[in-house]
């Protein structure tokens, strides 16, 4: 479990939980389960922590973290889904000054030649 840990630890870009899973493989090491770092851990979200506890309890680790990457993956989806359907009328908007501007640039040295005429 230790070899994975340090793997895991190896494979996360991120430096706080690099940091923390390191601090969980030697926490293992001397026989603590996996989630007693991540639950004294301010930095994991309270959910996670008491589903690792309750995989390690149950021995269904696996399922856990395997629900845990799901959920996850939804939350990431809707947010980048929200953050599109936020992003989208500013476009719009943008696009519409744009093209406004561009019209206003044809259009007023036209106006401006057939006047001085």
């Amino acid at each position: 479990m230790t070899k994975s840990l340090d793997i895991v630890s190896d494979v996360v870009g991120n430096a706080v939980y690099k940091d923390l899973i390191k601090e969980t493989a030697v926490a293992v090491e001397d026989g603590n389960p996996i989630a007693t770092v991540f639950l004294q851990s301010k930095e994991v979200p309270v959910m996670v922590s008491q589903m690792l506890n309750l995989g390690e309890k149950t021995g269904r680790f696996d399922e856990i973290l395997d629900k845990l990457a799901n959920f996850y993956s939804r939350e990431v989806d809707n947010m980048v889904s929200n953050l599109v359907s936020l992003l989208e009328p500013m476009v719009m908007v943008l696009m519409g000054i744009a093209v406004g501007i561009l019209v206003a640039a044809i259009i007023l040295p036209m106006y401006n030649l057939a006047a001085s005429l």
